[in-house]
């Protein structure tokens, strides 16, 4: 199994719990959320901590995937839920070359405006949100995200919801490129524990 596995995979771990967090408290860790965010527009990493920035960003997916692996705790779902759903949704999109395309050319756009608006800015997330709205969300299976009304129907926690979605999603699609399956992640936790530990 290639070591590499484990960083991409801690990302959608730490994009899945943001989104539990927005939905069930209305809370957004910028802080946590930026690698994540910065990762959609690398489009020519030299390496896969690269694209986060480095393996430091990763802490709180590092750990949120241990304690997944660790504690399969079935009354724990939604989050493992939510990054198997992103690793289905990843390979459609391996197989979708157009609207794969299309997305990147929407990211060079948000990009050439960063020097406008942070990457957490409202106005950068919302235009994030919107690629996912727009090429994600018609494709099955549809991520359900649970939690409180109060937060959920929040136009700004929606589309922090989203941005994180397409984030989680950018991570599968480097976890499929570096041979990753839901197979490993069902069948093999043992192992990706070994690697997870290894890699902190």
């Amino acid at each position: 199994m290639n070591s590499q596995l484990i960083i991409p995979l801690a990302a959608m771990f730490q994009s899945a719990r943001l989104v539990a967090e927005i939905a069930h408290n209305g809370r957004f860790d910028m802080e946590t959320a930026t690698p994540l965010l910065s990762s959609l527009f690398q489009f020519e990493a030299e390496s896969t901590e690269a694209v986060y920035g480095g393996l430091d960003p990763l802490s709180p997916g590092f750990k949120e995937l241990e304690q997944q692996l660790s504690h399969a705790d079935k009354e724990q779902i939604e989050i493992p839920h939510m990054v198997m759903a992103m690793m289905q949704l990843a390979k459609k999109l391996g197989k979708a070359e157009t609207r794969l395309q299309q997305m990147r050319d929407e990211l060079v756009r948000i990009e050439e405006k960063l020097e406008m608006y942070e990457l957490t800015h409202v106005n950068t997330i919302s235009a994030i949100a919107e690629i996912y709205k727009q090429k994600v969300s018609d494709l099955s299976p549809r991520i359900m995200v649970k939690g409180d009304p109060l937060h959920l129907e929040n136009p700004d926690n929606q589309s922090r919801v989203r941005a994180m979605l397409l984030a989680g999603i950018r991570s599968a699609i480097l976890w499929d490129q570096l041979g990753g399956s839901r197979f490993q992640l069902l069948f093999r936790r043992k192992a990706l524990l070994e690697l997870l530990r290894n890699q902190m």
